[in-house]
């Protein structure tokens, strides 16, 4: 009876484990691929007069760069394009198909890492196996300095400085000299004693003079590349942005320059 009861039960066992054994495995899931849309830019010169990169540069050439970035997904891709004369360029950038893109173009002069114009477009939405289009004009930054009426030699004056962008905040600094158009190589006095980035009043000395003249003020801004606009195999690490820059038409900030006055005093004895 033991024995029989035995395999019985061994066979209700064996059977039990038959019967899950039939019982199909769990489908693997499969990676839901996402989908892709295009940005398309195209690039073309500028047509008003001091404002094109190639009427300004006598070697006829200059580059655009363009950011495309999502906060929300931590997408980045930089591109780079040479542009020259009148040639149009297009490129298309393949991205993942979700909206709040921002689309960032800078152009530039390669041969001396001079900044040229900015632009920008933000809440880029870019559906599925579709081509978004994103038109960007460039332009430069309208950054204001304002003088006093007149400064004396040696001593200290108020620069005030407003329109500086949030692209160009905090990598800027300040020129002063008697030329009316700047001259990095022969800076005529100090700069700032320390960085500045955004917009305020600032205290500067003024040249020592022994004449009246004039005096002129410019600001220099340093881009920094290799944070958000480098590409690979890059050849640039930073790009300098310099206002009022006269080869744009822009009017130098300049205002008069008193020389110290002295008092002679006189003992007469009698």
């Amino acid at each position: 009876m033991k024995k029989l009861l035995s395999l019985a039960l061994l066979t209700a066992v064996l059977a039990s484990c038959s019967s899950q054994s039939s019982i199909p495995a769990p489908a693997a899931s499969t990676p839901v691929a996402t989908a892709n849309g295009t940005i398309q830019l195209s690039f073309y010169p500028a047509t008003t007069p001091g404002l094109k990169a190639q009427d300004i540069y006598a070697d006829n050439t200059s580059n655009v760069r363009v950011r495309i970035s999502n906060s929300a997904t931590g997408f980045n891709a930089v591109k780079d394009v040479a542009v020259s004369g009148s040639t149009t360029s297009t490129i298309n950038v393949a991205v993942p198909a979700v909206d709040g893109y921002t689309v960032e173009a800078i152009s530039y002069q390669k041969t001396n890492s001079q900044f040229l114009k900015y632009s920008q477009s933000t809440g880029v939405n870019v559906p599925a196996d579709a081509t978004t289009t994103v038109n960007l004009t460039l332009q430069r930054p309208s950054i204001q300095l304002k003088l006093p009426a007149s400064v004396v030699g040696g001593s200290p004056f108020q620069l005030d400085v407003s329109g500086v962008p949030a692209y160009l905040a905090s990598s800027g600094f300040f020129y002063v000299q008697l030329s009316d158009h700047l001259l990095t190589s022969n800076i005529q006095n100090s700069q700032s004693t320390a960085l500045y980035g955004s917009n305020g009043s600032f205290q500067l000395n003024a040249p020592t003079t022994s004449t009246d003249g004039n005096m002129y003020v410019y600001t220099i801004f340093v881009v920094d590349v290799t944070k958000n606009w480098s590409v690979n195999g890059d050849s640039i690490s930073y790009l300098q942005y310099n206002a009022p820059n006269v080869d744009f038409n822009e009017v130098p900030v300049g205002t008069a320059l008193i020389a110290p006055k002295g008092n002679i005093g006189v003992g007469v004895g009698y």
